[in-house]
């Protein structure tokens, strides 16, 4: 997995649902998401990010 930016720690720490969708991701959708984390300047955008992860987190019943 490459190196998580500060945003997105800070965001998953917080956030135990989503931290449990994120490691269950598989590895290049992990990265995927952290190159998308680095891009991130404004607030509402990593906010929209962490929601996506908890809405497709309830969806899945394995997860």
């Amino acid at each position: 997995m490459m190196e998580m930016p500060a945003n997105l720690k800070d965001l998953l720490a917080k956030n135990k649902e989503a931290m449990e969708c994120f490691l269950h991701l598989p590895e290049d959708i992990q990265n995927n998401i952290i190159l998308r984390a680095k891009a991130i300047k404004k607030k509402h955008e990593m906010d929209n990010l962490i929601n996506s992860l908890t809405c497709n987190h309830r969806q899945q019943a394995n997860c």
